[in-house]
């Protein structure tokens, strides 16, 4: 990725203006609505690993769906831990990078004095997998509202000298997180590989709320909950590399080609 000096008065052509033109036949609303040519971001139902679906399409933030949940999740926090707000906001917006973004192999942007494409897409196209990496990760935004419940009951003395262990759904994939708080930590695990994939401290005496594993906000990746078969060295090294890691994930030595291998993913 490079930059580009604008400068002061600097004309830039409008070859990305054409070439989503061009690939959306005319209308941003095939991409996010979907069509006969068009996979529909709208009705898209991501899956947790292969084969395994979310329970709601992505939908829109205004309707129903993912989307709205979540927006709606991070809406309802309740200010109280300005920490929690920020980083729930920022995995929200970070999940919308590329919204619906499309394959297409058709590169030729050839106009006539129309204005008309000499050669129109006409082939179908699936969501891209730079979309589909972010807007999958919409849902975990949801899970700061229940942490951000946990802090405020925390600070009543709800759950002083004692621990609590639930199994309730949280990030919307419709299988059951496993979670275990008191007044001071609040730990999510997920039932793939018994991993902790995030956890929050609470200082006691401010009771400012802390994210000390986990990063829903970064680059995932992959557009289900796995987190990859191999934690790379090299990038040029063949395999699923890890952006995610979370804790208690098994590592061992290996004396080949990568220098770590995951086995439990």
């Amino acid at each position: 990725m490079g930059t580009v000096n604008r400068g002061s008065g600097l004309s830039l052509p409008t070859t990305s203006t054409v070439w989503i033109d061009h690939a959306t036949n005319g209308n941003y609303d095939n991409w996010y609505n979907g069509s006969s040519l068009y996979e529909s971001l709208y009705s898209k139902q991501f899956n947790i690993r292969s084969g395994v679906p979310v329970p709601s399409a992505w939908g829109i933030n205004t309707g129903t769906g993912i989307s709205a949940s979540s927006w709606n999740a991070v809406s309802a926090l309740s200010g109280s831990n300005p920490g929690l707000v920020t980083l729930a906001q920022a995995t929200l917006h970070a999940s919308v990078f590329e919204t619906g973004f499309h394959t297409e192999d058709n590169t030729n942007l050839e106009q006539f004095s129309t204005g008309a494409f000499v050669s129109p897409n006409s082939n179908y196209q699936t969501v891209a997998s730079v979309a589909t990496w972010a807007q999958s990760q919409t849902r975990f935004a949801s899970i700061y509202d229940v942490v951000d419940s946990w802090a405020n009951q925390s600070g009543t003395g709800a759950y002083n000298s004692q621990v609590v262990a639930r199994a309730v759904d949280i990030d919307q994939d419709g299988v059951p997180e496993y979670l275990l708080y008191n007044d001071r930590v609040f730990a999510e695990f997920k039932g793939i590989g018994g991993r902790m994939i995030n956890a929050w401290v609470r200082d006691v005496i401010t009771g400012e709320v802390f994210q000390a594993l986990g990063n829903p906000i970064g680059y995932a990746g992959s557009a289900t909950e796995e987190e990859g078969q191999l934690n790379l060295d090299n990038p040029s090294t063949s395999g699923t590399q890890a952006y995610r890691t979370s804790g208690l994930k098994d590592l061992f030595a290996q004396t080949g080609a990568r220098e770590w291998a995951i086995t439990i993913t």
